[in-house]
C-alpha cells in the first residue's frame, strides 16, 4: 500500500529544494569570487623577465647578457591595485598602462599575457618573454622614474652647450667655417674658368653640398647666449666670408 504525501510535506520539500538550488549557486559564485581575487592578488607586485625563447631555444638573461642582446628583453612590469601596470625597460621607465586579469593570464594594454605556471608569458618580436614574479612590492623605484628626467635634462644642457657654441669651442668652430670657405672660394673660382667643368663636376657637388651644410650650421647659431666678445668675432668671421664670396662673382 503506498503511503500519500501531504501537500503541506510536499510544499516542505519543493521549499527544501529551492533553498538548496540558491544556496550552492550563491556558494559557487562566492567561491568563483575568492578564486579570483585570490588570482589578483598573486598578480599584484612586480614581475622581471628572467628568460626568453628565441626561435625554439631558451636563453637566461645572462646567456642574453653574454650576447649583447640583453636590452632586447630586459623589462620589469609592476602590476597596481586598481588596474594601472608600470613598465620598465632597460633600467628606464616606459609607460604605464591598464591591466586586466583574464582566464589564461593579464592583458596589458593590448598585449596578451598567458601563464605558464609561476610564469607570465609575452609574445615580443620573434621571442616569448617569461616573466617571474620577484616582489609583492607595487612601488616604482624612485631611481627608474629619475633616469627619464635626467637623461631629458642632460640632453637638453648638451644642445644648449652646442646651440650657445661658448669659448674655445666658438672660436673653433668659427675658424673652421671660414677655412671651409676658403677652400670653397678656391675651388669655384678654378671651377668658373675652367675650359673643361664637366672634369670638375664630381669635386663641384660635393662643394656644394657641404657648402648647404656649413650655412645651415651657421645659421643655426643661437646668438643670444653669446658674449660680447664672441659675438663680435662673429659677426667678423661672417663679414669677411661674405666679401671672399663676392670674389666668386666679380671673377
Amino acid at each position: 500500500m503506498k503511503k500519500k504525501i501531504s501537500l503541506t510535506s510536499l510544499i516542505m520539500i519543493v521549499c527544501f529544494s529551492i533553498v538548496c538550488l540558491f544556496g550552492c549557486g550563491t556558494n559557487e559564485k562566492a567561491q568563483t569570487e575568492n578564486e579570483t581575487e585570490k588570482i589578483n592578488d598573486s598578480t599584484l607586485g612586480t614581475w622581471q623577465s628572467v628568460k626568453a625563447n628565441i626561435e625554439n631555444s631558451e636563453f637566461t638573461m645572462e646567456e642574453l647578457e653574454t650576447m649583447g642582446e640583453a636590452d632586447m628583453i630586459d623589462f620589469q612590469l609592476i602590476f597596481k591595485d586598481g588596474g594601472q601596470c608600470v613598465i620598465i625597460e632597460a633600467g628606464d621607465y616606459v609607460e604605464t598602462l591598464k591591466w586586466t586579469e583574464t582566464e589564461s593570464g593579464v592583458n596589458v594594454g593590448e598585449t596578451i599575457m598567458d601563464r605558464e605556471g609561476k610564469y607570465l608569458t609575452m609574445e615580443y618580436d620573434e621571442a616569448i618573454v617569461y616573466f617571474e614574479k620577484i616582489s609583492d612590492s607595487q612601488t616604482v623605484p624612485s631611481e627608474e622614474l629619475s633616469k627619464s628626467t635626467e637623461a631629458e635634462k642632460d640632453t637638453t644642457e648638451s644642445e644648449k652647450a652646442v646651440d650657445n657654441q661658448m669659448g674655445i669651442d666658438f672660436m673653433t668652430a668659427m675658424d673652421e667655417y671660414e677655412a671651409f670657405f676658403d677652400e670653397y672660394v678656391i675651388f669655384m673660382k678654378e671651377y668658373n674658368s675652367s675650359a673643361d667643368q664637366s672634369a670638375l663636376i664630381y669635386e663641384y657637388q660635393d662643394y656644394v653640398e657641404q657648402y648647404a651644410e656649413t650655412m645651415e650650421a651657421m645659421s643655426s647659431f643661437d646668438t643670444s647666449g653669446l658674449t660680447e666678445e664672441e659675438l663680435a668675432y662673429y659677426t667678423e668671421v661672417n663679414a669677411r666670408i661674405v666679401e671672399k664670396l663676392a670674389e666668386i662673382e666679380t671673377d
